[in-house]
Formats: C-alpha cells, sequence, structure tokens
C-alpha cells in the first residue's frame, strides 16, 4: 500500500460511501415486498448489502411470491427515488468530489445499483455534473465482487490501477476493488456496514477527513 499520495482518479461507491442510502433501500424494498406479503428484518438487509436488485430479488427468493422479477425492480426503483433526501449526504462527500475536481482529480462512481438510482443519488447531492465516469449494473456483464465494474472505470478514465483511489463500503467492493489491482482501497463504514472487519493492505476510515489526502484536499476549500 502506497503511503505517498499520487492519485489521478478517485472512484467511489454511491450507496453507503457518498450517501447514507442503506435505510432508504431498505424501505423501498420493504415496501414493495410488504405488498406482495413479504417482510424483511433489518438483519436481513445486511446481508444484502452491495447486492444488486437483481441479486436481491434472487437472495429473498421472491420467485415464490412473484415471477415478474423486472416488475419488481421497477417499482422499487420509483419508491426509492420517492423517498430520498439530500440529509442522506454523508458529511463533507460533495464537498470533497467539488474540491477533487478542481484540484485536477478525475472522479468515478461504481455502483451495483441501476443507472436510474444512481444518478438520483448523485443528482440529490448535488454532483452529477461533477463526476466524469458512471459505471452502473447496466455497464457490466460482472458486478462487484467481480473486478469488471472497476476495471472498466479505470479504462473509461484512463488511468492504471496504482494511480486509483478507491473509496467502498462493503466487503464484496473492496474485493472488487483489490481484484482490479487497484493501489489504494479505503473502507469507509456506515451503521449497517461496520461489522465487516477489514485488514491491510485496506484502510479502513470513519470520516473522509481521517485520510490525509482528502482531508489536505478538501482544506483548501472548506473550513473542517
Amino acid at each position: 500500500m502506497r503511503h505517498k499520495h499520487h492519485f489521478e482518479a478517485v472512484i467511489f461507491d454511491i450507496d453507503g460511501v457518498l450517501v447514507d442510502s442503506e435505510h432508504y433501500h431498505h424501505q423501498a424494498v420493504n415496501d414493495i415486498c410488504s405488498e406482495i406479503g413479504h417482510v424483511i428484518s433489518i438483519d436481513k438487509s445486511k446481508e444484502l448489502i452491495g447486492l444488486s436488485l437483481e441479486e436481491t430479488f434472487d437472495q429473498l427468493q421472491l420467485r415464490r411470491v412473484t415471477t415478474n422479477k423486472s416488475e419488481w425492480m421497477q417499482q422499487v426503483e420509483d419508491r426509492y427515488v420517492q423517498i430520498i433526501d439530500r440529509k442522506m449526504e454523508r458529511p463533507y462527500a460533495s464537498e470533497l468530489i467539488k474540491a477533487l475536481k478542481i484540484s485536477g482529480i478525475k472522479i468515478a462512481c461504481v455502483t451495483t445499483a441501476n443507472r436510474k438510482v444512481a444518478e438520483a443519488n448523485l443528482k440529490i447531492i448535488g454532483v452529477l455534473d461533477s463526476i466524469s465516469c458512471l459505471i452502473t449494473r447496466e455497464s457490466v456483464v460482472n458486478t462487484k465482487p467481480d473486478p469488471e465494474p472497476y476495471t472498466k472505470a479505470l479504462h473509461k478514465l484512463i488511468v492504471s490501477p496504482e494511480h486509483a483511489l478507491v473509496v467502498e463500503d462493503s466487503a464484496i467492493g473492496v474485493q472488487a476493488a483489490l481484484s482490479a489491482h487497484v493501489g489504494t482501497v479505503l473502507f469507509y463504514p456506515h451503521a449497517m456496514s461496520n461489522v465487516q472487519d477489514m485488514h491491510d493492505p485496506v484502510i479502513t476510515i470513519n470520516r473522509f477527513t481521517d485520510f490525509s489526502f482528502f482531508n489536505r484536499t478538501l482544506s483548501q476549500f472548506v473550513n473542517i
């Protein structure tokens, strides 16, 4: 793991990293599932962190109660977009992205969410126009923990893995970044992911400003 920071790009996961959205996802999934008589516990929701809606549908074994996966996914996405609000932003997320962009750092987002949800998240915190590259479920064949989403982002950014920094909130996201040989990987847990233990070479932070490169970049533009 490199300690002298020379990053050309920062790649963020979205849900749980830029926005504290997991409980909104839980509510959206639970709202739609309850309509077909299927209630999901918080503990079960934790098992779904980092999964796409397709994978969530399969993990919940919803084929036993409905056979229309695409309609279920659309309903969950619509419900999610209805209930999110600006309060979901994690501290300094939008300021950090804008500061990185001003500093000449390329910015990408890699998510297992569909584009509709990803863009809604980025738009609600005011950074959609600051993202150079957005990799969503529709962009890839294989989702995290496969490295494909990160290798695709790096290719689009024209940045080598050793000059990239990734911020993730889940074990499968971290695995995807490491499998793509990303030089520096940060684990930034939230209330529903902090039970996951990380070890070297992954760096665990509790806030963006814990990482000196982020702290230094932010402090040029924001009083922190």
